[in-house]
């Protein structure tokens, strides 16, 4: 090594040190000559003067003189001057705990980012949390290797912004959410952030499979959680992460080659399940990495581009770090890569034992002996290890509890095969009862009894009042991001009432349904169709008689049916009425002595009985909220119910309370529309007011999360329409709905004669 790399020639940097500190610096010496330059090592003594003058103890500047080498060893030299600048940063705002926990956490993010770009983003972000959310940013830093197993660095900052928004009046739930604590924190984990997903490549990793092995294996796909990451086996098949989302493009469907070929590894030459045993949770780690090195050294052995593949996402570098974790990574790399060399006496031990000690690979009973032997080297070594917090490196591998019996008494390493074997998609129960589910928080996987083809309305009637929890997520206009799992549709059944008020208004109104009749039998309802390339028709199609001739003169056989007929199609429409019930529907109208509940109740009646009349699929619900997690759904009516007294007692037991968020409530309201087989769809909204909710104080919160449940239900191929009894509603309700989908009812009191008129049109 040049002189100008010892120490002694950096001795203005050093001058004033005490005995004792300048041995902590000298002992870090090779490890920071080993990466960095001149220049480097100036800086790097320079950052240890800077924190000493700032006067943080010297625990946390032996943290800076161990892990600002290994940052510069994984993103270069320019990180770590990143790195100083954003640690001084992080202490003007916070304290020195967060500072060290920064430098412990910065060689994990630059490892796990790979790019020197991305981790300046990190770093940026850090400093931006230091001022706007102290308290949460040691949080964040403890989990930094979970975030960034799940997240990139642009969708971390989107993430760590929704904590920041969602909890800024409370500080103590804003540092529950960084600490991965509170379900909307973790739910964004497993929203979909970009990424391969599974489905996308699930068919080319089945033919891959069976091209490597010449047999095929079932695979399954599985929602990532923070307990259950990696891959897994059970006698279902191959359970593989629903997405990788850290990862892009070609990079992550080669990703899910890795990992589907190594569990087909596992499947072809790993032996039965073994009994634990005595063995200590740090020698079952050591076992199952034996065992993955094991079968990728056979199946490579009949498979030599297997290992290409695989090494790819082996990262480790010879001169790591010495915890536990890192001289795992760095093992499973030279059990793989020939080529590898390692400067750790304990990887070079474990690899002289497994290659030269005259074992037999294709047996798998020796790796037991030999990872306890090596686990009980790490204790001598005095290497923490944490079995809850155990992460299996690299991320194709799957998590080895299929190595093992099921322990039911074990607490903590690795017992995902109890979890994840069951993932409800439906939340229902019999009776009416209500379940919840933490899996339900994807809207699309909740299939509503109801909502399939009209030849399933029977078994969906005789299932009756099957209630659901579902959790929606809802847009936040101030940092255009949706916030995942925010908002909790709970359906509740409806209290009945007396069915004779709703044959009373049937009879109050019956001249109006006369002139309903009359306008149903005038209406051409029936759809005309043109209908092109038929035998025999109302005229010719001109371009099919040219191609005729065309046909005749080539000497072909003409094609016959060259006719056009007009036909009639029957309406194929389903409709959802969805009605506001929070407490403003109490309020009395003047001018008729009615509550405007009462006027709703009055014109949903008379709709329905034109739409009966019709013959129309329609569902009548209903909808009030009391803060974000209780929006409470009334469905008083499904589709394929008959207009009965049972529905009829529901319609009539309507009553109103608490307030009006109404995204969540159309959110809901799609999904039950999603799923019908028709040709349109039409959610029809009676509301009296604007969005408004107990737990928001921003007004256009909740408009333009309206606005944005209404763009998704276009996007299913569902139209949006509003009635509105709010004379100022022009203001606010073309902005959610579009100028031309909403009428406003000037006159309350005329409602009920207004709704099945509108109706007609809008569905002619």
């Amino acid at each position: 090594m040049a002189a100008g790399h010892d120490l002694e020639a950096y001795g203005s940097l050093t001058e004033g040190m005490s005995r004792e500190h300048l041995e902590l610096v000298r002992a870090a010496w090779p490890d920071a000559r080993a990466v960095f330059g001149p220049s480097g090592l100036d800086a790097y003594l320079r950052a240890v003067r800077a924190l000493e003058s700032i006067g943080v103890t010297w625990s946390t500047i032996v943290t800076y003189l161990r892990e600002a080498p290994r940052v510069a060893r994984e993103a270069g030299e320019p990180a770590v001057r990143r790195l100083n600048e954003t640690a001084l940063s992080v202490y003007g705002y916070t304290n020195q705990a967060t500072m060290e926990g920064l430098l412990t956490a910065a060689p994990v993010a630059a490892r796990r980012l790979r790019e020197p770009r991305a981790f300046a983003a990190f770093l940026a972000l850090v400093s931006e949390l230091a001022e706007r959310a102290p308290r949460g940013l040691p949080a964040m830093l403890r989990h930094v290797n979970t975030l960034l197993d799940h997240l990139r660095v642009e969708d971390l900052r989107k993430w760590a912004l929704l904590g920041i928004q969602a909890h800024s009046r409370d500080l103590f739930a804003q540092e529950s959410y960084f600490d991965l604590k509170t379900p909307e924190a973790r739910a964004f984990l497993r929203a979909d952030s970009g990424g391969v997903q599974f489905t996308d490549v699930r068919k080319r990793l089945g033919l891959y499979l069976r091209a490597l092995w010449g047999r095929g294996s079932e695979l399954r796909g599985f929602p990532v959680t923070l307990q259950q990451s990696r891959p897994f086996i059970t006698p279902l098949g191959i359970h593989l992460p629903d997405a990788y989302r850290a990862v892009q493009g070609e990079t992550g469907v080669a990703l899910y080659r890795a990992a589907a070929a190594h569990a087909a590894a596992h499947l072809a030459f790993s032996g039965p399940p073994q009994e634990r045993g005595g063995l200590k949770p740090i020698q079952i780690v050591l076992v199952g990495l034996l065992e993955d090195a094991r079968v990728e050294w056979l199946a490579s052995r009949e498979i030599p581009g297997l290992q290409r593949l695989w090494l790819r996402f082996h990262e480790a570098r010879p001169t790591g770090g010495a915890t536990f974790a890192d001289l795992a990574v760095r093992l499973a790399r030279a059990l793989l890569d020939p080529a590898y060399e390692d400067d750790s006496p304990w990887v070079r031990k474990a690899r002289k034992l497994f290659f030269e000690s005259g074992h037999d690979l294709s047996d798998p009973g020796f790796v037991r002996g030999l990872g306890s032997s090596l686990g009980n080297d790490i204790g001598q070594m005095r290497l923490q290890f944490n079995a809850k917090t155990w992460v299996i490196e690299p991320m194709y591998r799957d998590d080895n509890t299929f190595l093992w019996e099921p322990d039911k008494n074990e607490q903590g390493l690795m017992m995902e095969e109890d979890i994840m074997l069951v993932q409800p998609e439906v939340i229902e129960a019999d009776g009416g009862d209500t379940l919840e589910s933490p899996d339900a928080e994807e809207a699309e996987g909740v299939r509503p009894t109801g909502a399939g083809d009209p030849d399933s309305d029977d078994q969906a009637m005789l299932a009756g009042d099957l209630l659901r929890i579902v959790h929606y997520p809802e847009w936040d206009h101030l940092i255009s991001l949706m916030r995942p799992q925010w908002c909790t549709v709970q359906e509740k059944r409806p209290e009945p009432g007396d069915p004779a008020v709703v044959g009373e208004i049937l009879h109050r109104h019956q001249d109006l349904l006369d002139r309903i009749d009359a306008l149903i039998r005038g209406s051409e309802l029936r759809k005309p169709v043109r209908l092109r390339k038929q035998m025999d028709g109302d005229r010719f199609d001109l371009d099919q008689v040219v191609n005729a001739m065309i046909d005749v003169r080539s000497h072909r056989t003409p094609d016959p049916r060259f006719h056009v007929r007009i036909d009639r199609r029957e309406r194929d429409l389903s409709v959802l009425v969805l009605l506001d019930l929070s407490e403003s529907t109490n309020d009395v109208v003047k001018a008729s002595g009615k509550s405007v509940l009462h006027l709703a109740r009055e014109a949903t009646v008379l709709l329905a009985a034109a739409m009966e009349r019709i013959g129309d699929q329609f569902a009548i619900h209903g909808f009030c909220s009391n803060g974000r997690g209780e929006v409470q759904y009334y469905r008083f009516k499904d589709f394929g119910w008959p207009f009965d007294d049972h529905v009829k007692a529901r319609v009539a037991g309507m009553k109103g309370q608490l307030s009006t968020r109404m995204g969540g409530a159309l959110r809901h309201a799609t999904q039950w529309l999603r799923y019908r087989a028709c040709d349109k769809k039409l959610i029809l909204l009676v509301t009296d007011g604007e969005p408004h909710d107990i737990d928001v104080h921003d007004p256009k919160y909740l408009l333009f999360d309206a606005k944005k449940a209404v763009e998704e239900a276009s996007r299913a191929g569902i139209f949006t329409y509003c009635m509105s009894l709010d004379p100022r509603a022009d203001e606010y309700v073309s902005r959610i709905f579009g100028a031309r989908n909403y009428t406003v009812v000037d006159h309350i009191n005329r409602l009920p004669e207004k709704l099945p008129g509108l109706y007609l049109r809008l569905t002619r």
